[in-house]
């Protein structure tokens, strides 16, 4: 059980302020005997520091893909079905490779200051939504943008949109 912030009524997330000036960090995976999650909190600076040191790292190609083979891990154990045979360096090679296998656009390792999610990030993407396994055949590295719009409406939803947009921007370029 995650302890409630009395301010949002909510779990504590990362970021919130304590009262003697120390951040939520984030929750321990280890629960106490009292059933509650173990807390993180620490100084505003060493949050800036973490932050930073996580930033840069990010953008290393081999960390980006263990953290992308993580994911779709952890993805896989919360739905109880599929398998990831996908391997770490698999996923960086196609991170190397700096496209996305959907658009041909160049990827982004670098995270948004003010935005959740950067949308030119590389994310796995499964071509067959049917089969639940992340493996070498099923996969490809595409824009977080991409994946997110096909999950969410799918490449024939979209279809019209896109060919609406191409055909209005040649409009009024050309």
């Amino acid at each position: 059980m995650k302890r409630i912030n009395p301010e949002t009524k909510k779990p504590f997330k990362q970021g919130h302020k304590r009262e003697d000036g120390l951040v939520f960090w984030g929750y321990q995976k280890k629960i106490s005997a009292d059933g509650y999650h173990g807390e993180m909190w620490i100084s505003q600076e060493k949050m800036l520091e973490k932050k930073r040191y996580i930033r840069a790292k990010s953008q290393k190609p081999k960390y980006r893909a263990s953290l992308i083979l993580r994911r779709a891990k952890s993805r896989c154990l919360l739905k109880q079905k599929g398998q990831v045979t996908i391997s770490v360096e698999e996923i960086e090679q196609k991170i190397l490779r700096g496209v996305c296998e959907f658009t041909r656009l160049p990827f982004d390792l670098k995270q948004p200051v003010n935005a959740k999610n950067n949308l030119y990030a590389p994310s796995l993407d499964r071509i067959d939504n049917a089969n639940p396994d992340y493996s070498s055949k099923n996969t490809r590295l595409v824009l977080v943008g991409v994946n997110q719009t096909l999950n969410e409406h799918g490449g024939e939803a979209i279809l019209p949109i896109l060919k609406a947009m191409v055909s209005t921007i040649e409009k009024n370029i050309l």
